[in-house]
């Protein structure tokens, strides 16, 4: 090991690596939320199935309400991924987005 290999060991993570980290873990979150958009679908077929039409609606809207949170969590990825690129932090999200 190199004198700088053994200074940096002991540093602080870089915005880049802060920021590969954070992509990551958008990406977990997107796949988890795409995963409950289908198991709800799947839930709402069964509601639709026995009848209980208020119950699958509200299923349905679970489903697009986890679609849309994983879009933005891979909105988010994109975005940690970008500003890594560049070696800066990343700003906090737009409350308007």
């Amino acid at each position: 090991m190199t004198d700088a290999e053994a200074a940096s060991e002991g540093a602080p993570a870089s915005a880049r690596q802060i920021n590969e980290r954070l992509a990551e873990v958008y990406e977990t979150a997107a796949k988890a939320l795409d995963h409950s958009a289908a198991l709800a679908e799947q839930h709402a077929r069964r509601q639709a199935n026995a009848g209980r039409t208020d119950a699958a609606e509200d299923e349905h809207r679970t489903a697009e309400w986890a679609r849309n949170a994983a879009q933005r969590a891979r909105d988010m990825a994109d975005r940690a991924r970008k500003v890594a690129l560049e070696g800066r932090p990343l700003p906090p999200p737009d409350p308007k987005e």
